[in-house]
C-alpha cells in the first residue's frame, strides 16, 4: 500500500517511542509536539537513523525494518530525502555539487538533473557558490534541492523553517507547498508552529510523550483535537477539566453542560473553538460569568470571560458585533454540537481512518 507505515517502539534511556500509525500517500503532513514529544526521533526512525527495540516501518509498501525477521535497511538504501533543521550541507562543496550529492547514473544525467533543479528552485545564478555565502532562505532552498533530488519515496523535514522569519517563510511555503504538489511527494514536517501547520498541512499528526495522539485531515484535527494534549498544541485556549459524567450531562467546579450526546467517561477535559460560543445578557443562560477585558484584532473582538470558580473562556466575535463592557454579567452558552470531549494521557491514541491504520498496511505486507 501507498504511504508510510509504523509500528514501532524505541527506547533511549528514560525516553520510550511508541508510534503505531499509517501516514497518507501524498500531501504534507504535519507533526506537532513540543520539545521532548518525538517527533524528531520518529523522523530518524523512518530514515533508519535510529533503531526500534522492537516493530515495523514500511513506505509504498516496502518494509525498511522488521524486527521479528531480523529485517533492517540501512538508511543509505533507503528512498529517502532528509532535511535537516540546520539543513546540514557541505560548505566545502559548491551549490551544484551539494544537489548534486547522492545522484547516481551517468555524469550528464546528473548533470541535467542539477540543472533542473537550479532552475526549479530559482538558483540558478548560485550553482558555482558555497552555501556558506548564501542567504537562509537560499541555503534552504539548496537543501530542499538536494533533498528532492534523488527522487525519494517520502521526504522527511525536521523544523524546515525555524530559522527563517517574516515574509520569506510564507514565500518558501509557498513554494515547498507547489514542489510537493508538483512532485505528487509525500512529505512528514516536524514543526512546533500551528501557522505553518495551517498554510501547507492536508494532514496533521500531533506527538506528546513520545506517542501519536492525534492524527487525521488537518480540518478535522482543528475543529476536534480529541486529545487534551493535542488541543493545547493547536492552541485551544478554552478547556475546562471534567469532574463527573452522567448520561448526557457533565460538569466540573466551573459548572454543569448537557450534551447532544452521551457524555464519555473517559472525557477528561471540554473544549470549544472561541467563535463558537454564545454571550447572553442574561446570566441566567448558559454558565454565569463576568466580562473581564475586550481586546481588538483585527477583524475580530477578544472577549475574556470568567466564570465563577475563575476559570477563563474566550470568545470571538466580528468587529463590528456588538459586545458587553468590562464587568458586566453575562450569561456564556455554548452549544453541545460544538463542544469537544477530550481525552488525556495514555488514553488518548485516535489515529484516524482516513490514513490507512498500521493493521491494514501490516496484513497487505505480509
Amino acid at each position: 500500500m501507498k504511504g508510510v507505515c509504523v509500528q514501532a517502539t524505541l527506547q533511549q534511556g528514560a525516553f520510550k517511542l511508541d508510534v503505531q500509525a499509517g501516514f497518507a500517500a501524498g500531501g504534507v503532513t504535519a507533526i506537532l509536539g513540543g520539545s521532548g514529544a518525538g517527533k524528531s526521533t520518529l523522523l530518524r526512525l523512518i530514515a533508519g537513523l535510529e533503531k526500534a527495540k522492537r516493530g515495523q516501518v514500511a513506505v509504498n509498501g516496502e518494509l525498511w525494518l522488521d524486527t521479528a525477521q531480523k529485517l533492517f535497511v540501512p538508511p543509505q538504501r533507503r528512498s529517502v530525502g532528509f532535511m535537516f533543521q540546520d539543513y546540514a550541507l557541505f560548505d566545502h562543496m559548491s551549490v551544484a555539487a551539494n544537489i548534486a550529492y547522492g545522484l547516481k547514473g551517468p555524469r550528464k544525467d546528473r548533470e541535467h538533473a542539477v540543472e533542473r533543479w537550479l532552475a526549479r528552485m530559482q538558483l540558478e545564478q548560485l550553482g558555482t557558490r558555497s552555501p556558506e555565502t548564501l542567504s537562509g532562505g537560499q541555503r534552504q532552498r539548496v537543501a530542499l534541492a538536494r533533498a528532492l533530488a534523488t527522487d525519494p519515496s517520502v521526504l522527511l523535514m525536521d523544523e524546515p523553517f525555524s530559522a527563517i522569519d517574516g515574509h520569506l517563510k510564507s514565500t518558501l511555503l509557498d513554494d515547498l507547498s507547489a514542489v510537493v504538489r508538483d512532485q505528487q511527494r509525500t512529505v512528514l514536517m516536524v514543526t512546533h508552529n500551528v501557522s505553518e501547520t495551517r498554510a501547507i498541512a492536508d494532514n496533521i499528526g500531533v506527538m506528546a510523550g513520545g506517542r501519536l495522539v492525534r492524527l487525521g485531515r488537518a480540518d478535522e484535527v482543528f475543529d476536534d483535537p480529541r486529545a487534551y494534549e493535542a488541543a493545547l498544541m493547536i492552541g485551544w485556549q478554552n478547556l475546562l477539566p471534567v469532574v463527573w459524567a452522567s448520561g448526557n450531562r457533565l460538569g466540573g467546579a466551573w459548572g454543569a453542560l448537557d450534551l447532544d450526546r452521551p457524555a464519555s467517561l473517559d472525557a477528561a477535559w471540554i473544549g470549544i473553538r472561541p467563535e463558537r460560543i454564545r454571550i447572553e445578557a442574561e446570566p441566567g443562560a448558559g454558565l454565569p460569568s463576568t466580562v473581564k477585558a475586550v481586546r481588538e484584532f483585527g477583524p475580530i473582538r477578544e472577549i475574556e470571560c470568567v466564570l465563577g470558580n475563575g476559570a477563563r473562556l474566550i470568545v470571538h466575535k466580528a468587529w463590528d458585533a456588538p459586545v458587553p463592557a468590562p464587568g458586566t454579567r453575562v450569561g456564556v452558552v455554548l452549544p453541545a454540537e460544538h463542544v469537544r470531549l477530550l481525552v488525556e494521557g495514555s488514553s488518548a491514541f485516535l489515529a484516524d481512518q482516513m490514513v490507512a491504520p498500521c493493521s491494514t498496511q501490516k496484513e497487505a505486507l505480509a
